[in-house]
């Protein structure tokens, strides 16, 4: 059968594709071939085990905190076989770069009312450039996330200067801050601090630490199938492809690898393609 008329036949149907076996069959095979490709990226599948999609097609969804049952098998997961795609633990070289930090945090609201009142009281932050970018661990960039969260819901100046008081670190520049390593910035972009520090040895202006992550920093609670194959459109087609259940977990995963997604996506837009010459209909956002 020539292609325009199995597209032809394929877009006029409502149900399953009108095509012969044989070409039935080669479009199951490219999915399952795309599926294996995503099972092959895995380097261990030792995470928590959640149930079957099937159970409930919302497990994709459901969130990880690190105080939670499922965070703490997470993180216990993680350091006993490290990171699900590239096998290292928190703590190895390449596990996590160094943050290029906003110092003062660009997600600090100084817009707010009790941030004018403590500014105009204390005069801590119009002295500091816009913003300059300096190396922190891991570790200290997502304690600066908590503390900037905090003062974000601050009502009252005394709560706004009593959290200052005990993190002010994290907003003005940590005691281990070195000149050397400050990169003026006047935007969110942060890919400029990175290019300048390759080759430099870094040591984090919080904490002093020479490493971006410890044994004890916490593991991305990652997806196991990747969110990218739980889109309802997707799950269609594989269980077209005659992939019924999957078992779904939470993975323990490394900084590094959390930020390089970009091979699932290429794996999911693949499939996506296919669903487009097979007829599927999909809707805006699966």
């Amino acid at each position: 059968m020539l292609r325009k008329e199995v597209l032809a036949k394929l877009r006029s149907s409502k149900q399953e594709p009108m095509i012969d076996e044989d070409t039935k069959e080669e479009y199951k095979k490219k999915i399952l071939d795309i599926y294996k490709d995503m099972k092959s990226m895995a380097y261990h599948t030792k995470g928590v085990p959640l149930g079957k999609l099937s159970d409930s097609p919302k497990l994709s969804l459901r969130p990880v905190t690190a105080t939670s049952l499922v965070g703490k098998k997470l993180q216990s997961a993680g350091q006993k076989h490290g990171c699900w795609t590239c096998g290292k633990k928190m703590g190895a070289d390449g596990a996590a770069g160094w943050v290029a930090d906003h110092i003062p945090p660009y997600s600090l609201n100084m817009k707010r009312k009790v941030f004018k009142e403590f500014e105009s009281k204390h005069n801590v932050f119009s002295s500091l450039p816009k913003w300059k970018l300096l190396p922190s661990c891991v570790d200290c960039c997502r304690k600066q996330s908590s503390v900037v969260a905090k003062l974000n819901k601050t009502k009252s100046l005394e709560d706004f200067e009593k959290e200052y008081n005990k993190n002010g670190d994290y907003l003005t520049g940590g005691p281990h801050y070195n000149p050397n390593h400050a990169v003026p910035t006047s935007s969110k972009r942060t890919d400029h601090a990175r290019a300048k520090w390759i080759g430099e040895t870094l040591h984090c202006h919080i904490c002093g630490s020479k490493s971006t992550t410890s044994a004890n920093t916490r593991y991305t609670a990652d997806h196991l199938p990747p969110r990218e194959f739980n889109t309802p459109y997707v799950i269609r087609l594989l269980l077209f492809a005659g992939i019924a259940d999957r078992e779904f977990k939470i993975m323990p995963q490394c900084v590094k690898c959390s930020g390089k997604q970009a091979n699932f996506k290429s794996l999911a837009k693949k499939l996506r393609a296919i669903g487009a010459e097979l007829g599927f209909k999909t809707a805006k956002g699966m």
